[in-house]
């Protein structure tokens, strides 16, 4: 991917982000009442969604973990 595409990205994503955080927290599903927290898988599968409708790719919701400290993983 070209560093202009991927700034691209990063702006579209900057402002999505900016529109989220403006939406009055009464009309937003439940899911977002508490953006950032707890919006990470859904917010992560709208963005994907509006970069593809401003023709910026697909994209592809991807999920990681990385253990628990109560048991050492």
């Amino acid at each position: 991917m070209s560093n202009a595409k991927t700034e691209l990205i990063e702006l579209h994503a900057r402002q999505f982000r900016s529109a989220l955080e403006k939406c009055p927290k009464n009309i937003l599903p439940i899911q977002f009442k508490k953006f950032p927290r707890g919006s990470c898988g859904d917010a992560g599968l709208l963005l994907a969604k509006y970069l593809n409708s401003v023709g910026l790719g697909q994209f592809d919701y991807v999920h990681g973990d990385t253990g628990n400290r109560s048991d050492g993983t």
